[in-house]
């Protein structure tokens, strides 16, 4: 059963993310690429809210078949099903992208499996742990360390959040 809800799951964060990238790249309408008034791209936004979405759906499916979950394996649902679709996403993706040489592509490709599979497992582990203990406080003060801990990563490494 976990096999079949990680294919499930999988394919359709792949469709989302292949709608969200012909929407945003090649699609005839004007959309911008920041939220007006705001520093925030849309296309980072709306990886945010696909994943995130993705991640509560299976993680809520999974516990309804295995009520005795552990926030491990929920999290590791949730990491594994974003590597799947993200490899393969990326691998789509590349004859597409604007760059030269082989070099630029690997960097991209690992860049995009790696850093948002990473960034998926740390969005799967805070959906698990409020859905498992339902305690929102500590969710938010992981949360907010967690966003501190980003900041001054980026603050000591500002080459590592770089284009």
């Amino acid at each position: 059963m976990k096999k079949k809800l990680l294919f499930k799951y999988s394919l359709l964060l792949l469709t989302a993310l292949l709608i969200e990238w012909l929407l945003l790249l090649y699609s005839p309408f004007n959309i911008p690429k920041y939220i007006p008034s705001t520093p925030l791209r849309l296309d980072g936004l709306l990886l945010f809210v696909t994943i995130l979405l993705i991640l509560i759906f299976s993680s809520k499916e999974f516990l309804r078949q295995h009520p005795s979950a552990s926030i491990y394996k929920l999290t590791t649902l949730g990491a594994i099903t974003c590597l799947i679709s993200e490899t393969i996403f990326q691998a789509i993706r590349q004859p597409f992208l604007n760059v030269e040489g082989f070099n630029e592509r690997l960097q991209y490709l690992l860049t995009g499996v790696i850093g948002i599979s990473i960034f998926a497992a740390i969005l799967s582990f805070f959906v698990a742990f409020q859905l498992k203990t339902r305690r929102t406080f500590y969710l938010v003060l992981m949360i907010i360390g967690f966003a501190v801990l980003v900041n001054l990563i980026k603050y000591f490494f500002p080459s590592l959040f770089t284009n």
